[in-house]
């Protein structure tokens, strides 16, 4: 299937499941695969609009990232990152999950749900099937799109004909008894950490009407073969599959609960990335950006402030008819508040657009510089053969414009409008997280700068006295003007790149194989296509013909005739952009 929606080229299908078929999306704007889930008209809920409309504001490790929706006469087209690792269903069926590990997993899903419901989301759809499995962490897949259709499922093939695992379904929903809460949710979370550790479903049923009798009953059978079971997860499992949603721990009790509370230490960072863990000279994507920590207490306070403004609202339901008539006084009041709500909803969603679009920009300009980086480690190292300070001063001098570039963009949006008003506290740890890393790496850049521009102009003093002194270096240390500083950047590596065959390996004194050699400059051209692309405000992909970090892994894999070729091709396509790139372009650089 090869079929063009919007900036998406759908390709292969990759696997089925019920009315969910995926496929492989090649973005062609971006250069970049993504997974599209196309779902057969109907069924669908009425408002799934308005939900991947929330969805998509979403930004969390754990919840898979939505790109775009498409609606067609026959289909919707539904746009996410590509995650080609499996899912959870394979996971319970391939391994012996202990239950340390199924602790791990079941507080990822929990993270994801508080993503969720921070951006009033409930009941999505956690089947094993939709949870997949990234990295080191695993990702909600997909929010729940057949829920209207389950008053008219009884049987097993029923629900198999929507693929819909009926056994993780609140009985409040089967039963058609209640709107969508977050009571549902932690239901379904704990009946899939009842699968992890035990490989059946805590309840089941030939029909609907008997898994409802059999969660009544609730005699569920905690025996396991594989494994001892702790009392804390089999007292938490007893207090959250309750038939009545009353009757079972809030989301503020499930956060003091030992199960978790055994986890927990404050600011638990589960994988920390900031620049000790990420190499300045390698290239990132979204998930490298996300700080993963676990912290029970913050998520207590965030639920226990909902619970009690619920509880609030009810007792207000409550008023005697005296009571309300004096509350009556105050609806001008209420109107007033609601209408400064609808106003900070809007504010905040346009900073999550602001913010997200500044990820985005964040992680091309950062690759731009941990290319040049890597080039930069190239040139020092060969650099007494080299004899030139000046490449080296260039290439920092470009990687400091960049980070210049990142500290001002992320302070427009810390003064759009007030972050205390219009950020979740998920959207304001971003934002911070964010703006800490580009300080942190700034500080470095900068340092090391100043110790390149300190040496440069030494050795350019030591020049002039010799009287050998290029005016065009000389103007640039001096007055680094930017267009300039962009053509020696050009000059200087292709006199680099043509000293790279006479280099000499540091240990033992050996010409560089000529794998390695091609290695180098096409890593030297790697960086200026970069460059040259972001000046043009082009794609990588229109030089590289690949995202750099496939292009990177595709280098490595290739013959040295290949590599040749590669790199004609590619010093051609450069300068063919550079000549394109003006001025103007450069200063607003």
């Amino acid at each position: 299937m090869n079929k063009q929606i919007k900036d998406f080229l759908i390709q292969q299908e990759i696997f089925v499941n019920q009315k969910r078929v995926y496929h492989n999306a090649f973005n062609t704007e971006k250069g970049e695969i993504r997974l599209c889930q196309i779902i057969a008209k109907p069924p669908i809920i009425p408002n799934i609009l308005q939900n991947f409309k929330k969805i998509y504001s979403v930004q969390s490790r754990n919840v898979i990232q939505y790109l775009d929706f498409v609606e067609s006469e026959n289909n919707y087209y539904i746009f996410m990152e590509q995650l080609n690792q499996g899912t959870l269903d394979d996971i319970i069926n391939t391994q012996n999950i202990n239950e340390d590990k199924a602790k791990c997993y079941f507080r990822e899903i929990l993270n994801g749900l508080k993503s969720l419901h921070e951006n009033k989301i409930t009941f999505v759809d956690l089947s094993p099937k939709n949870i997949f499995k990234s990295d080191d962490s695993i990702k909600i897949g997909q929010i729940n799109i057949c829920s209207d259709q389950l008053a008219n499922m009884q049987t097993e093939e029923d629900f198999k004909k929507f693929g819909i695992v009926k056994e993780i379904i609140p009985p409040e929903i089967l039963q058609n008894q209640t709107i969508f809460s977050m009571a549902s949710d932690l239901y379904t979370a704990s009946v899939l950490y009842f699968k992890m550790i035990f490989k059946r479903f805590p309840f089941n049923g030939e029909t609907k009407t008997e898994l409802i009798d059999k969660i009544k009953e609730n005699n569920i059978d905690f025996t396991c073969q594989d494994q001892a079971v702790s009392m804390e997860t089999i007292d938490f499992l007893k207090q959250t599959l309750k038939y009545e949603p009353s009757q079972r721990l809030n989301w503020s009790q499930v956060y003091s609960h030992p199960l978790l509370k055994l986890l927990n230490i404050v600011n638990d960072y589960i994988v920390q990335s900031t620049l000790l863990s990420i190499s300045i000279n390698k290239l990132i994507t979204r998930s490298d950006l996300v700080t993963k920590t676990f912290d029970c207490e913050k998520n207590r306070q965030f639920y226990q402030e909902i619970e009690q403004n619920n509880q609030a609202v009810n007792n207000n339901n409550n008023i005697e008819p005296a009571q309300n008539n004096d509350n009556a006084l105050n609806e001008e009041s209420e109107q007033f508040k609601k209408q400064l709500s609808i106003v900070k909803d809007l504010f905040k969603s346009q900073r999550t657009t602001l913010l997200k679009k500044q990820v985005d920009y964040y992680i091309e300009q950062r690759n731009m510089y941990s290319s040049l980086s890597e080039t930069l480690s190239y040139v020092r190292l060969f650099d007494q053969e080299f004899k030139s300070f000046t490449l080296q001063f260039v290439i920092l001098k470009i990687i400091y414009l960049i980070s210049q570039s990142l500290i001002q963009q992320i302070e427009e949006i810390k003064y759009a409008t007030k972050p205390e008003q219009c950020f979740t506290q998920n959207l304001q740890e971003q934002y911070d997280n964010l703006k800490k890393k580009i300080d942190e790496e700034h500080k470095i850049i900068n340092s090391q700068f100043n110790k390149m521009l300190e040496q440069s102009q030494s050795n350019l003093e030591r020049a002039r006295m010799r009287g050998n002194v290029d005016q065009k270096i000389s103007d640039i240390i001096n007055k680094t003007s930017q267009y300039t500083l962009f053509e020696l950047l050009r000059d200087q590596t292709k006199q680099f790149i043509e000293k790279v065959p006479t280099f000499n390996q540091i240990i033992q004194n050996k010409k560089i194989d000529p794998k390695t050699q091609y290695e180098i400059i096409i890593q030297v051209l790697f960086s200026l296509a970069l460059i040259v692309s972001y000046l043009l405000k082009w794609s990588p992909t229109q030089i590289l013909q690949k995202s750099p970090i496939e292009y990177l892994e595709y280098i490595r894999q290739e013959s040295v005739e290949t590599l040749i070729t590669e790199c004609q091709q590619k010093s051609q396509s450069i300068d063919q952009a550079f000549d394109k790139i003006s001025k103007a372009q450069i200063r607003q650089f």
